[in-house]
């Protein structure tokens, strides 16, 4: 058994701890608690990392790795449409080759800053059977890839979904490991996969159905953008104009009038297993109804502020109880994948929220909204010894500390 030992101890489960220990055996969490009190009960080898706070990994909840090559290569922009329409573009003009080795410098990035989860987006399954499963598993990040399905027309659902299951089995058989229980989930130890929307205005209410249906968990990108509501709400503007340029308009569809959460709500696709993302464009009866479905939403304050998208309610999404997580989205929409600069934002653009609730997020609420909380999120025993270390100096709130500028991150008991 090691003890590790610190200034503060956080469990985010339980009040702060100071002088605390976290003891370890193999890679679980024995008992956490004051010093004085774990040295008796739990004798062993004593590392004490003295001014610091110690805490769980953190958990980013909404990620894209594969988009990791447009960094610093796409400025801020106040056209969403567009900055879809560029990105994609890119996208297919750029080798493979160089997608996998940037998304590769963007796990070193994301283990670097204190991370030890992400809730995956990903496109492309070949890219993910050729190298990124394997990277992140071997830097011991766990997390959800979510498989991203589109389609806008009704009559394609089926053939869309059974080309989702192909590419999972593809993963599976080619880089992803063995498949774990649940009729969707697909993966190694570390990672989870499974299939998603992507959006309102990108999916058809078909699709919606099945992938609900027929999934154990999922992800969407939902109120968003301006152009998103304004396509629910009169079936006009640049989604429509880029669904008639590709040739993906389904003449059949009506717009439905509402919001885009009391749309999906009606389409009986909010749930406690479902992630909804941005959740920028809400109100009070949209809140109530996430709150009413259990639904967990993903904030990504620096990559809405990035696109001049809005910004999400979040004091008024914590005080309606939901759960609130975190996230940085991608790369060509954010300058970095740390999660410490995340929760600066969040802050900073939310000077009413506490400095636990911002690292809540970042935490345990990420853990939950994930389905991960079993093994992380917080300090307790029996949970993953993947925790991280901060070193801190002289700080009467730990949680504020954390905040600080440019944290100095450690893995006090890790092998990765």
């Amino acid at each position: 058994m090691r003890l590790h030992r610190a200034a503060w101890v956080l469990p985010i489960s339980a009040p702060p701890i100071l002088d605390g220990a976290v003891a370890v055996e193999g890679d679980r969490i024995a008992d956490v608690g004051p010093f004085a009190d774990l040295r008796g009960r739990c004798p062993g080898h004593v590392t004490d990392h003295g001014d610091a706070v110690l805490l769980p990994g953190l958990v980013n909840a909404h990620t894209h790795l594969e988009w990791s090559f447009l960094r610093g290569s796409i400025g801020p922009r106040h056209d969403f449409v567009g900055w879809v329409r560029e990105i994609t573009a890119r996208k297919l003009a750029t080798p493979l080759e160089e997608v996998a080795a940037a998304a590769g410098r963007a796990v070193e990035e994301v283990v670097a800053t204190g991370t030890v989860a992400v809730g995956e987006v990903l496109n492309n399954a070949t890219f993910y059977t050729e190298t990124s499963v394997e990277r992140l598993s071997t830097r011991g990040i766990r997390g959800i890839g979510f498989l991203e399905l589109l389609g806008f027309g009704g009559a394609e659902a089926t053939e869309i979904l059974q080309a989702g299951w192909k590419a999972l089995e593809m993963i599976r058989e080619q880089g992803g490991g063995s498949r774990p229980h649940g009729n969707d989930r697909l993966g190694g130890p570390s990672l989870a996969f499974h299939l998603s929307p992507h959006a309102p205005y990108s999916v058809s209410p078909a699709l919606f159905r099945l992938i609900r249906a027929q999934t154990e968990r999922r992800t969407v990108h939902l109120a968003e953008n301006e152009a998103e509501v304004r396509f629910l709400a009169s079936g006009d503007g640049p989604w429509r104009d880029l669904l008639q340029e590709l040739g993906r308009w389904d003449p059949s569809w009506s717009p439905p009038g509402v919001s885009p959460v009391r749309y999906l709500d009606a389409l009986g696709f909010l749930d406690s297993r479902t992630l909804a993302v941005h959740v920028v464009h809400v109100d009070d009866a949209d809140i109530a109804i996430l709150r009413r479905r259990r639904t967990p939403v993903c904030l990504c304050p620096r990559s809405n502020a990035r696109l001049s998208v809005g910004r999400a309610p979040a004091r008024r999404l914590f005080d309606a109880g939901l759960t609130v997580a975190l996230g940085t989205d991608s790369l060509a929409s954010n300058e970095d994948l740390d999660m410490f600069a995340e929760m600066r934002a969040l802050r900073d653009q939310n000077p009413d929220l506490s400095p636990e609730e911002v690292v809540r997020a970042a935490t345990l609420n990420g853990a939950r909204a994930l389905g991960l909380e079993r093994d992380l999120g917080s300090l307790a025993p029996g949970k993953s010894a993947r925790f991280i270390g901060v070193k801190v100096k002289g700080v009467d709130d730990p949680y504020e500390g954390l905040l600080d500028e440019n944290p100095m991150v450690f893995y006090p008991h890790d092998s990765h």
